[in-house]
């Protein structure tokens, strides 16, 4: 990992460790995600399988985590699970009370600015 210290650096310094990297701006790397993301989208499973084979080397694999979800759950005492589920309840109302609210404003008489917020259908994660 690399450190700067803010207040080592000079102005040109300073910019340079603010500034995007190249790679973000570089079209082929986007076009490149946006197929492989196009790819899964319409192959879904087998498609994300022929991806990491690729990339990875390996073929990924369905874990079912159930029967071991299960057991642990037999290992634990009344009130471990207690703790557990209150836990569970109370990072459900914090995050129940913070999402995010639509924004309706009128910057200007007759022009309404919004700030919308929407589930998305689905979402993928893929690590290495």
């Amino acid at each position: 990992m690399r450190r700067l210290a803010w207040s080592d650096l000079d102005s040109a310094e300073r910019a340079a460790a603010l500034r995007r990297p190249e790679a973000r701006a570089n079209a082929a790397l986007h076009e490149a995600v946006r197929a492989t993301i196009e790819e899964v989208r319409i192959g879904g499973w087998d498609a994300l399988c022929r991806i990491a084979e690729t990339i990875d080397g390996t073929t990924p694999a369905c874990i079912s985590v159930s029967d071991a979800a299960s057991d642990a759950r037999e290992r634990l005492s009344p009130a471990e699970i207690a703790a557990i589920e209150l836990a569970a309840d109370n990072i459900a109302v914090f995050h129940r009370a913070s999402r995010p609210q639509p924004i309706e404003i009128e910057t200007r008489p007759g022009l309404v600015v919004r700030q919308l917020w929407r589930p998305i259908e689905r979402v993928g994660l893929y690590v290495p």
